[in-house]
């Protein structure tokens, strides 16, 4: 609930179709929980806060979060700027996270290791305000979703994790998500 402040963790009871809540967890007032994704063994999750620019480290058991260390910043050493993120994508190995900045104009790429995050890169967008990002399914590209530059534009992810831009565009209105197909 990123009005909130708050990470709800819900059970689904597959009997009754009810959903009941296992946890409730706080974080920084202000910070705006938004997207976050587990690694694959799930037992960390790792958590976009919108308004702050930060992703924050948790462990997860039984529907449970305990916050292990403090967030670090998805926004380059040294920016002073505003800025709101948009988007968590995990590697399918589960070593590296990327991050959208939207004002910023960039995506944040951190390399993970269960609770050890670490901040290793900042490519721009090469558009303006990425709504959102989209990993393919061979892992092998990138893509930010650039709303307000109307278009999305490509990346190859190389073998140290980062994306490196294409050089390719696609003029598209107000792009927000995209889904792969099999």
């Amino acid at each position: 609930d990123a009005g909130r402040d708050q990470i709800f963790g819900w059970r689904l009871d597959t009997s009754s179709g009810q959903l009941n809540q296992v946890s409730l967890t706080k974080v920084l007032p202000g910070a705006a929980p938004r997207h976050f994704v587990f690694s694959p063994d799930g037992k960390t999750m790792y958590q976009l806060q919108e308004q702050d620019s930060r992703l924050a480290v948790f462990d997860f058991n039984a529907g449970k979060l305990t916050q292990t260390g403090s967030s670090v910043s998805g926004l380059p050493e040294g920016y002073a700027g505003s800025n709101t993120a948009s988007e968590l994508l995990i590697s399918k190995d589960g070593k590296r996270l990327y991050f959208g900045n939207r004002t910023e104009d960039s995506i944040g790429v951190f390399s993970a290791d269960g609770d050890n995050v670490k901040s290793i890169a900042n490519v721009p967008t090469e558009g303006d305000t990425p709504r959102s990002l989209a990993l393919d399914p061979s892992g092998e590209f990138l893509y930010s979703l650039n709303q307000k530059a109307d278009n999305v534009t490509a990346f190859r992810i190389g073998a140290d994790g980062v994306p490196k831009f294409t050089g390719k565009y696609l003029q598209l209105g107000s792009p927000a998500a995209m889904v792969f197909l099999k």
